[in-house]
């Protein structure tokens, strides 16, 4: 996910990018980060703390450049 967002940063370009998907990723991260909390699981906290980021910047992107053609 964070090579796609370098993409969608450099170009600009959200078209291809499906909004669903970037929900969906955005909703495992978060509800795995939960769980990490729940159980104190460091490697847990830590992989979908990163991946909970990298999804708000995609989502952040697409609504940002949607208009972009």
């Amino acid at each position: 996910m964070l090579p796609q967002a370098w993409k969608m940063w450099q170009t600009k370009s959200v078209e291809d990018i499906s909004s669903a998907t970037l929900v969906l990723y955005f909703f495992n991260c978060l509800f795995w980060l939960l769980y990490g909390l729940a159980i104190t699981s460091v490697p847990l906290i830590l992989t979908n703390g990163v991946g909970l980021v990298v999804s708000v910047v995609q989502i952040v992107l697409k609504i940002r450049y949607r208009n972009n053609p």
